[in-house]
């Protein structure tokens, strides 16, 4: 079965380990100085207390501890713990042959780089043969099948990957389409998602269960089944899957 591969992957991938500071243990992201930025300005966008924004100057060299006082172009290094969930960046961290990636602030496609960081709203591609995974800082390993496009905690929508296209192995992880929003029900959770050309969505559950939920309607689809979202429609009595892989634990 054409999951089989990553599902078995993944399982077995567990914790990657992150960029860590040696003092404190503490992982980091990337900020981008824009030009007017100061360090509250930056701290009530990105921090979850912006009253912390005295600790980014233990982790960076600043030309003035003035917060009000706006900070040349420069990237600032800020420990993961103190941004808000939904600005942690993820992490490109698995590429086979081609995989490309829009910023969200332009309309241009480029290659992806192992280990660069996708933030909210970026997009993922990837072409024939080729496949990607992303690691998200909050959750776990999202893996991408070939001709495949994905868009990084989407604005808006309730999911932590939005599946414009294609497929996508996931666990934790709530995956949204332009036709459902699947969610995990369980810790060991792990499902398939698919969108195919007529926008219908397909789940396949591998192990625990995951919800269906489309048009106000919801189904539990457990291990060994799977359920189609038609667009407009609720989602589908959940079947057997044929030919069902074994999963190791």
């Amino acid at each position: 079965m054409r999951f089989l591969a990553a599902a078995l992957l993944l399982l077995a991938a567990g914790r990657l380990p992150c960029r860590a500071d040696v003092d404190d243990g503490s992982t980091y992201q990337t900020v981008v100085v824009k030009p007017g930025d100061t360090m509250w300005a930056i701290a009530n966008k990105y921090l979850k207390d912006p009253a912390r924004w005295d600790e980014i100057l233990k982790h960076n060299r600043l030309p003035t501890k003035d917060p009000t006082v706006a900070l040349p172009g420069m990237t600032l290094r800020v420990p993961v713990r103190l941004i808000k969930a939904e600005l942690r960046a993820a992490h490109l961290v698995y590429v086979i042959n081609r995989v490309l990636y829009r910023s969200k602030e332009t309309a241009s496609w480029k290659s992806g780089r192992l280990s660069m960081e996708l933030f909210q709203g970026d997009t993922i591609r990837t072409l024939d043969e080729s496949k990607a995974r992303v690691k998200l800082l909050d959750k776990e390993l999202l893996s991408l099948e070939q001709n495949s496009m994905a868009v990084i905690k989407p604005s808006g929508r309730d999911g932590d990957l939005e599946l414009k296209a294609g497929s996508v192995f996931a666990g934790r992880a709530r995956v949204v389409t332009a036709s459902a929003l699947v969610t995990p029900r369980t810790r060991d959770t792990r499902y398939a998602a698919t969108v195919e050309a007529d926008l219908t969505t397909r789940v396949e559950v591998f192990k625990g269960v995951a919800g269906v939920d489309a048009q106000g309607s919801s189904v539990e689809v457990p291990a060994g089944m799977s359920t189609r979202v038609q667009p407009g429609l609720a989602p589908e009595v959940p079947r057997l899957i044929a030919n069902l892989p074994e999963i190791e634990n």
